[in-house]
């Protein structure tokens, strides 16, 4: 599965910054990710992926579940701070 972050600034313009984030997940022996590309590895409970952008805390989060090994069932994304 690959996940895309989107900028959008003051003048309500928007640009894909997926390259330009840095992405983590919060499990990495279950979930790895790079550049948006989320693998799943093993199942388990949810698992939290984050873009980040710059110091000024702007972020956005999904969250996965993995159902089986090498699969992503279900994803639930939510908005971080701009």
């Amino acid at each position: 599965m690959r996940l895309t972050a989107t900028g959008t600034f003051s003048d309500d313009t928007t640009l894909d910054v997926t390259s330009q984030v840095s992405w983590k997940s919060s499990a990495k022996k279950r979930v790895s990710v790079k550049t948006g590309l989320v693998r799943a590895i093993k199942t388990g409970a949810p698992v939290t992926v984050t873009a980040s952008k710059g110091h000024k805390g702007r972020s956005g989060s999904a969250t996965v579940t993995v159902n089986r090994a090498g699969a992503v069932e279900a994803i639930k994304r939510r908005s971080g701070k701009s």
